[in-house]
């Protein structure tokens, strides 16, 4: 896209598979308070994950957001995580 990514600006990775689920502890991950993504280069989120106490399989999916306006881009990959 052609704007810069912020917190502020309401850029966010939000969950998918369903959309908004808290299955992994959270339903966003977000940008630093001081990053800015420039348009064009790559943004690689790492965060830590809480899986779910139930067993199951439950689908780990993410996808960029702008809170409040539309979610964009291509989905992550859909892995499926059997909790034993």
């Amino acid at each position: 896209g052609g704007q810069t990514w912020t917190k502020a600006a309401g850029f966010n990775l939000g969950a998918q598979g369903p959309r908004d689920n808290r299955t992994w502890g959270m339903s966003r991950v977000y940008l630093a308070a001081d990053e800015a993504v420039l348009p064009g280069p790559q943004k690689i989120f790492q965060w830590i994950v809480t899986a779910p106490a139930i067993p199951g399989d439950y689908t780990f999916q993410w996808q960029m957001l702008k809170e409040g306006v539309t979610w964009f881009g291509p989905l992550t990959p859909a892995v499926t995580v059997k909790v034993r």
